[in-house]
């Protein structure tokens, strides 16, 4: 348990979850996110469960170079629907090293200050789509400095929740095993018999003038497998011996 506490910040804690203590989960995320994340999972979800692996992580950041309030004004942004909704447009007409571009997008880095942060905002082409740009041959682009180049950027102030069940993808990165039974190695934890049934995950990301606020809260429900009795067949009907045996003294 102390590497767990010394090495990764993390703890460790006996719960009943088909009893109301078994919120502390949800109370431990709120309070690792200062409150972005007040929920990352329902009794319902994890009232059978043997083991719940829950992490969080928070960000709050002040850009390197702010955006100014004053020069925020409301702007139309298009909708994927086709529809225009009117947004606060934050805007740097003078921003020096930010400007990255790529096959299929344009994009802007944003520093923070006193960190090795970056926020990357993709500008995609029409007709592409993120899961295209977001690949390993496309990404290395967004690290090349254009020092030449003076971006004039204009941004919408927003807000982004986003939750989903992480299974498939966690599994397309190469995580299948631990999804599995048998194949999954969870017994440090206690038994042979476990395996990741669900991941959930939970996240905010905020940017405003100032900066951003970021929060992530994932939990991995563990299940135990329930292994069907082997069976087997006996059928005395051969000469057999018969032994008596006292257990205290075997």
């Amino acid at each position: 348990m102390w590497k767990c506490q010394d090495i990764d910040d993390a703890s460790v804690t006996s719960l009943n979850f088909k009893q109301p203590s078994a919120a502390a989960i949800n109370k431990w995320v709120a309070e690792k996110t200062s409150g972005q994340i007040p929920e990352i999972a329902t009794a319902e979800s994890i009232a059978d469960v043997p083991a719940l692996i829950a992490n969080a992580i928070y960000l709050k950041a002040r850009f390197l170079h702010p955006f100014r309030q004053e020069a925020t004004q409301p702007k139309d942004f298009s909708l994927a629907s086709g529809r225009k909704k009117s947004v606060p447009m934050m805007r740097q007409s003078e921003l020096s090293g930010a400007y990255r571009f790529g096959k299929t997008f344009e994009a802007a880095a944003l520093h923070y200050a006193d960190s090795t942060f970056v926020l990357f905002l993709l500008l995609l082409e029409k007709g592409v789509n993120a899961e295209e740009v977001l690949t390993e041959e496309s990404l290395p682009d967004l690290f090349v400095e254009r020092g030449s180049v003076e971006l004039d950027l204009s941004v919408p102030r927003f807000a982004i929740r986003f939750s989903s069940q992480l299974k498939e993808s966690l599994k397309h990165m190469g995580m299948g095993i631990a999804f599995e039974y048998p194949g999954a190695d969870f017994s440090a934890m206690g038994s042979q018999s476990l395996f990741i049934g669900e991941m959930l995950h939970k996240t905010l990301l905020q940017v405003d003038e100032e900066g951003t606020i970021a929060a992530a809260g994932a939990a991995a429900m563990i299940e135990l497998c329930a292994l069907m009795p082997q069976q087997e067949t006996l059928v005395f009907d051969r000469p057999f011996a018969v032994v008596m045996m006292d257990s205290a003294t075997r």
